[in-house]
């Protein structure tokens, strides 16, 4: 009786799960069409992940000129000009329009 009863348990858990997947009333082609995007909107959305890429760009290079600003404010109170002129050097190479950092140069 245990030699039979085994594998027919082994047999009827795999056939129980697989109508139980079937039967889901969830179906596949509304995860689908909720999940596509239509080919309108592609052009939109790469248009605005541009945008955004350059204006977080533009914030990086702007938090990075405001440090090299402000090391070399810290460096020129610490007398040492050198690297104070360094720092701004680099800060006039990521953002060249930057006034205040060319009138400390």
């Amino acid at each position: 009786m245990k030699k039979n009863l085994f594998p027919m348990a082994a047999l009827a858990l795999p056939l129980t799960l697989f109508t139980a997947g079937c039967s889901s009333s969830d179906s596949s082609s509304d995860w689908f069409a909720e999940n596509s995007t239509s080919p309108e909107a592609q052009p939109t959305n790469v248009l605005q992940e541009g945008m955004e890429a350059s204006s977080l760009r533009e914030q990086k290079t702007s938090v990075l000129v405001d440090d090299h600003l402000s090391n070399a404010r810290a460096f020129y109170a610490d007398g040492r000009l050198l690297e104070a002129e360094e720092r701004l050097v680099m800060a006039l190479q990521l953002d060249p329009t930057r006034r205040d950092v060319r009138a400390l140069l």
